[in-house]
């Protein structure tokens, strides 16, 4: 039931905590993260965190090692990036609408602003850099000379890509060679020059848009990501669906999601969805109710313009939807006679 923080030696860089107990583990998290709110333990049993952090410039480079916990707030002022990385267990992050998994050896998570929620998982080791946003578009633009559209910030980083193991390999090399010169009282000593490398890396792992004019290969989408992707369109394609908001709510890029359904299903995202509203729409039309109109049948399943909701259809099946509705009301008369 304690709550010790390691005195800062001279010329010391680093900060140290160690909690244990419920309410010192709370006073340390909001101690480390002062924007966090409702905290809350799964389990009353062994709650614990240790926790170092330092300043390399204009960066904040944490490392936590935690019992598990969850927690809400405010991510604070949106000119930060804050990007998570862990390297043992994970969290879940929550940040405005999108959520995002950040799981040890596989991804980690990114964000600028609006509310944040969090859910740590137990034992759970993870590294927490926080870059301002000048710094990161300014490297951005150094990086290929001039960047004509920053794009949107990627909320999941592939850490089996070159760029996002290179990214976790340099934070956890900079916090043991911090930690081994600050025992020797020389953490002042470490190089600005890793604050620049650490800062390219995160450009390039968080802005597809940069990967892509730096030549760099874009993120793979996995199988399991592709086949959700499929299975919302099959579940919503009656309901207005934008592409961007699903890339968003699956935690990828917009890019990297339409390049790897397309190599993994043969078709584009607004194909396959275009393709399953005009099923939805063939098979009302195969009902042939009184009063069914084809403008109501085509606004019922998505579409927005009849006239081209008509050409696709033809061109699917051979005939226009008038035509298919006709057809089946002969049928259903000669069924009756």
């Amino acid at each position: 039931m304690r709550m010790h923080r390691t005195p800062a030696k001279p010329h010391s860089i680093a900060t140290h905590w160690q909690a244990t107990g419920r309410a010192a583990v709370h006073d340390a998290l909001s101690a480390i993260f002062p924007n966090a709110t409702n905290i809350r333990f799964d389990s009353d049993d062994d709650i614990r965190i240790e926790c170092s952090k330092f300043h390399l410039g204009g960066l904040r480079l944490l490392r936590t090692h935690t019992s598990g916990y969850q927690c809400a707030g405010d991510a604070g002022p949106s000119d930060v990036l804050r990007v998570i990385l862990p390297a043992r267990g994970g969290a879940e992050i929550i940040s405005g609408r999108s959520g995002t998994v950040a799981l040890a050896g596989t991804s980690g998570a990114a964000y600028l602003n609006e509310v944040v929620g969090r859910r740590v998982h137990a034992n759970s080791v993870g590294f927490h850099v926080q870059i301002p946003k000048h710094d990161l578009f300014s490297s951005a633009r150094t990086l290929v000379g001039k960047l004509s559209r920053i794009g949107d910030i990627e909320p999941s980083i592939d850490l089996r890509s070159p760029v996002g193991a290179s990214l976790f390999r340099t934070v956890g090399t900079l916090f043991s060679e911090v930690e081994r010169l600050d025992t020797m009282g020389l953490g002042q000593l470490v190089c600005v020059s890793n604050s620049e490398l650490l800062v390219n890396l995160a450009a390039a792992a968080v802005l597809p848009r940069l990967r892509e004019e730096m030549g760099l290969p874009q993120r793979w989408v996995g199988r399991g990501t592709v086949e959700e992707a499929r299975q919302f369109i099959e579940a919503q394609a009656a309901e207005p669906i934008r592409l961007g908001d699903l890339a968003n709510r699956l935690g990828v890029s917009l890019r990297a999601l339409q390049a790897s359904f397309r190599k993994q299903v043969g078709c584009t995202l607004s194909d396959y969805l275009f393709g399953r509203r005009l099923e939805l729409a063939r098979a009302r039309l195969t009902l042939a109710t009184d009063g069914m109109t084809i403008t109501a049948v085509a606004l019922e399943c998505g579409f927005v313009n009849v006239g081209a909701f008509a050409d696709r259809y033809r061109i699917a099946f051979g005939e226009l939807p008038s035509q298919t509705l006709k057809r089946v009301r002969r049928g259903k008369v000669a069924i009756r006679r």
